[in-house]
């Protein structure tokens, strides 16, 4: 997002740009297990933080 697309005023983030964060983070750190748990997709990499 190098020209800001997605970023309002004051710092704030809309929702488009939070969405980026999470699927960059995502597929940052490589899950060795995926499983999807009462709607929300569980990943487990074994390590981290």
């Amino acid at each position: 997002m190098a020209n800001g697309a997605g970023l309002v005023a004051r710092g704030a983030i809309h929702r488009d740009g939070l969405i980026g964060i999470e699927r960059a983070a995502v597929r940052a750190w490589p899950a060795g297990e995926t499983r999807r748990v009462d709607g929300w997709l569980w990943r487990y990499s074994g390590g981290g933080s």
